[in-house]
Order: C-alpha cells, then sequence, then structure tokens
C-alpha cells in the first residue's frame, strides 16, 4: 500500500524537524522545505495528499503559496500554521481556501489528529466525486476467478508503474483485474477512475477523458487523465475508443515523439486498458504508439472453458456465497458431481453465463446448502419456450414466470455478456440501438 504524502512548507528549520519527529513511524512520506518559492514544485512533483503551510515566512507569505497551490489542483488539502491566535487569520484562511488551521504553539497529538482528519476528508471527497461505491471481493476469491497465475502476475506488476493491456474474451472479469491491481499497488490513498469505451459515443468518450466540452458531470478543463493524478485510469474495451483518442492516450501516458513526456498534459497517473482483441488483433487494429507503451506483453485472462474442472468449480463457489452474501438463502457450497456437470459446458457467455446458470439452479435446490447435479440438470434441460403469465412454481416444479420477466433477464443477461457495449447487444437481439435503449428503460434491465 502507498503511503499518504506530507509536505512541510515553514521556514523556521525547528518547526520543520518537531513536524516530522511527530510523523514519525507514521503511514507518511514527509516531504519538506524552508522556502516558500519551492512549495509550487514541490507541490508538482510528489502530489501530496497534505499541506502543512506556514502562514509568515519571506519573501512568500503562507497565502501566497495558498493561491499558488489552490491554482495548480483547486483540491489541495492544506493546513494553516499561523502564530498569531486570532480569528482574522483563521477566518481569511478558510476563505481562501485551506482545510483547516492550527495555531502556535500547538502539541503532538493535536497536530497528528488534525493532518489524519483532513486526510480523510479529502479522500472522502475526492472517492465520493471520483468514483462509485464497489464490493470488493477478498484475495482468495480473486484469485479463483481470475486463476491463481493472473493473481500472481497482478503482485508483481502492483510495484512497477507501467502501463497494461488487459486481454479477454467478454465476461473474463477484466474490470475485476484492473482494480485488483489498482488495490495492491495504491491502496485508499489515490483514485480509480473507470470508463467504459463501448457505453459513449466517441465524442462523448473523448470529453470524459480529457475534459473538454460535452464531458458529463466534469469540469470543462478536467478530465479523467487529469483527476486520475498519481492512482489509476482504467479505460475498458478500448478498442471502442477513435484511433485519434488512443495517440494522444499514448503521448499523454508515454513519451511524445520528441523523446520527451506531454508538456501539456503530465501524467503521474498508471494507465490500465482491457479489450476482447486478441493479441494478434491488437497489434493490427490499435494505434502503434499505445500498443508500444504494453510492451513486452499484456496480460491474458482466460475464458472460463480454458480453466479446467477445479478451476470452473472454485469460480462457482465464488459465484454462490456472493449470491447467499446477497439474499441470505440458497445453496453456499458446490458437490462434486456437480464440478463435473458444470465442467462439460464450453461456458461462451463466461462469468455472466455462469452467474445466471446458478441462479436458475439455485431455485430447484429447495433448503439445500449443497448445490447438486440435480439441481444444474433442470435448468439445463428446461425448454426454451416455458413460460406461462402466472408467476410461481407449477406442478412440475418449474418456476413460472412472466414474459417481461423473462424478456428482462434476457436483455441483462446479455448487456452482461456484452459488458454494457449497446451496439453489439443490439446486434446480438436483433433490434436497433434506439429499440434497445427504450426496451432497457420500459424494463429497468
Amino acid at each position: 500500500m502507498t503511503d499518504a504524502r506530507l509536505l512541510i512548507v515553514d521556514d523556521d528549520p525547528a518547526i520543520v524537524a518537531g513536524i516530522v519527529a511527530s510523523f514519525r513511524n507514521t503511514a507518511y512520506q514527509v516531504i519538506t522545505t524552508t522556502h516558500a518559492e519551492e512549495a509550487a514544485a514541490l507541490y508538482q512533483a510528489h502530489d501530496p495528499h497534505v499541506v502543512i503551510l506556514d502562514v509568515s515566512m519571506r519573501p512568500l507569505d503562507g497565502f501566497a503559496v495558498l493561491a499558488q497551490l489552490r491554482r495548480l489542483d483547486p483540491d489541495a488539502c492544506v493546513i494553516m500554521l499561523t502564530g498569531h491566535d486570532e480569528v482574522t487569520v483563521a477566518v481569511r484562511a478558510m476563505r481562501e481556501g485551506a482545510e483547516d488551521y492550527l495555531t502556535k504553539p500547538y502539541d503532538r497529538e493535536t497536530l497528528r489528529l488534525t493532518v489524519d482528519k483532513a486526510l480523510a476528508h479529502a479522500q472522502l471527497l475526492r472517492q465520493h466525486r471520483l468514483t462509485a461505491a464497489q464490493s470488493e471481493l477478498d484475495a482468495p476469491s480473486v484469485e479463483a476467478v481470475l486463476t491463481p497465475p493472473v493473481a500472481r502476475l497482478l503482485q508483481i506488476l502492483a510495484r512497477k508503474r507501467s502501463p497494461l493491456l488487459v486481454l479477454g474474451e467478454a465476461g473474463t472479469a477484466k474490470q475485476l483485474a484492473a482494480s485488483m491491481l489498482h488495490r495492491l499497488a495504491d491502496g485508499p490513498w489515490e483514485p480509480l477512475l473507470r470508463l467504459n469505451a463501448a457505453q459513449k459515443s466517441p465524442a462523448e468518450a473523448v470529453a470524459r477523458l480529457f475534459g473538454e466540452s460535452g464531458g458529463d458531470g466534469l469540469d470543462s478543463d478536467r478530465g479523467l487523465v487529469h483527476l486520475a493524478r498519481r492512482g489509476t485510469m482504467f479505460i475498458h474495451l478500448v478498442e471502442s475508443l477513435p484511433l485519434s483518442a488512443q495517440a494522444r492516450l499514448a503521448r499523454h501516458f508515454g513519451s511524445s515523439p520528441e523523446g520527451g513526456r506531454n508538456a501539456d498534459m503530465p501524467s503521474r497517473a498508471r494507465l490500465v486498458v482491457s479489450s476482447r482483441l486478441s493479441l494478434e488483433e491488437a497489434t493490427q487494429q490499435l494505434d502503434r504508439d499505445l500498443m508500444h507503451l504494453f510492451a513486452p506483453m499484456p496480460l491474458v485472462v482466460p475464458p472460463l472453458r480454458a480453466r479446467g474442472r477445479d478451476g470452473l468449480a472454485a469460480v462457482a463457489r465464488v459465484v454462490l456465497r456472493q449470491q447467499f452474501a446477497r439474499t441470505g438463502a440458497g445453496p453456499e457450497r458446490l458437490s462434486e458431481e456437480a464440478a463435473d456437470l458444470l465442467a462439460a459446458l464450453p461456458w461462451r457467455g463466461n462469468l455472466p453465463e455462469l452467474e445466471d446458470c446458478l441462479t436458475m439452479a439455485a431455485l430447484h435446490s429447495g433448503e439445500s446448502d449443497v448445490l447438486t447435479a440435480n439441481a444444474l440438470r433442470q435448468v439445463w434441460s428446461e425448454p426454451a419456450q416455458r413460460v406461462s403469465t402466472p408467476t410461481g412454481p407449477s406442478e412440475t416444479g418449474v418456476v413460472l414466470r412472466t414474459l417481461a420477466e423473462v424478456e428482462r433477464q434476457h436483455v441483462a443477461a446479455v448487456m452482461r455478456a456484452c459488458d454494457g457495449n449497446v451496439s453489439e447487444a443490439s446486434r446480438i437481439l436483433g433490434i436497433t440501438r434506439t429499440t434497445l435503449y427504450k426496451r432497457l428503460r420500459e424494463l429497468g434491465a
């Protein structure tokens, strides 16, 4: 886990030494300067999470430095130090964007609590604004879903900052791989920002990434690639981006043709992208400079049919535990015979198809806490057309559902299998994009 970074700016070396001592043996990386004019450059170089800034300095005072930092980063989290117990100084500090202030002299415990509180508040605001909450799997579950070799490789890659291309079929948990990499590398301190390029038009995706006019929910000059800071910028289905945008990503996260980093949009974030293309297809279809960033090899998440009997059974057990945790009902375990039967299917829809199968099989398991082969056989052997108007169990034990319920479940399954790609889902369903959008709204799928 990356430690939080703390920048101390005070022209009194004794004060700086005292603050450094206060944060010895804590989860903070401390950067210091006794020269106010160096503060902005240090902020750009280290991107600190919290700044402790003295008010009374020369030739620049603390308020002038605060203004510089706020211009560099409107989200800068700054605690002002003042030797004057004056309300006017505190009011001005807060009015000009400081997170908090402390009056000298202060005790070590108060200082640490103030910094911890400021960090927690800044992280909460950033997380609320930039990312949606998501449930996290534990490490053994992640290893089962991604396979042990992929999980081990992610642990190795987490120690690097190089860009990463994740390849795999639809439904192979490529987004989970990106989340795991971020969690291992950056922990809670840095943002993980996501963009599904297939769910937006090319113009919308570019606007969202680079903060140009049309980017929904962001300031016009602050795109996701800027907001990622030192965290992770994850782009799902990067092949959906125009080649010009792919080339722009290569310049932003790599080196420019002149050999230097892009001066207009420097990035300290890690770029992670996913694609359903094979390596050969990616080499032919993606921007050449972007592919060069991912050398020597991408990370490939194998499909379920390549996992073998034990690997597939491990994924199924994770799915069953998740379903039980959500509903408080259904089987939590998988019988050995059921594991054998699961290994007999090709699982072209990968994880979404497996989840749907296990959900339906759980309905046939009754009160048993073990998913049996018999329950799976009932799901596999049911005829395609078995819909009746009444809802509830029939005399044969088959769950009867309305046509709307069947359609909702089928549309949702197709959307999951396509990773939210409306164009691909509409092609599979045999309807237009406009009709699919309308049906999604009507069905709530």
